[in-house]
């Protein structure tokens, strides 16, 4: 199976710099874990929004491919888990 995808983000109505980020995961459609299309919105304001969701997007995509779950489910809450954690040590209070 072939898959065609597009990505495209908008800063939106208010904002003038998009900080949303995507990523495309490397797998393929026919083998586990499969592929594994994300998009992190970056939320906007002056606390580097681009940057937290390029660290998220990031992450989930190093920890989903990396990990010892066999079942993609599982695979996929420890990545959010993990771009979770990353980003409390670094922003969270």
């Amino acid at each position: 199976m072939r898959i065609n995808y597009r990505a495209r983000s908008d800063s939106g109505p208010v904002r003038s710099l998009n900080e949303d980020c995507y990523a495309i995961g490397e797998g393929s459609p026919e083998t586990a874990p499969g592929q594994l299309f994300i998009v992190c919105d970056g939320r906007g304001g002056p606390n580097v929004g681009e940057v937290a969701a390029r660290l998220a997007a990031d992450t989930i995509m190093t920890t989903y491919y990396t990990a010892d779950e066999a079942d993609p489910t599982q695979a996929l809450c420890a990545a959010f888990q993990a771009a979770n954690e990353r980003i409390y040590q670094r922003w969270g209070h």
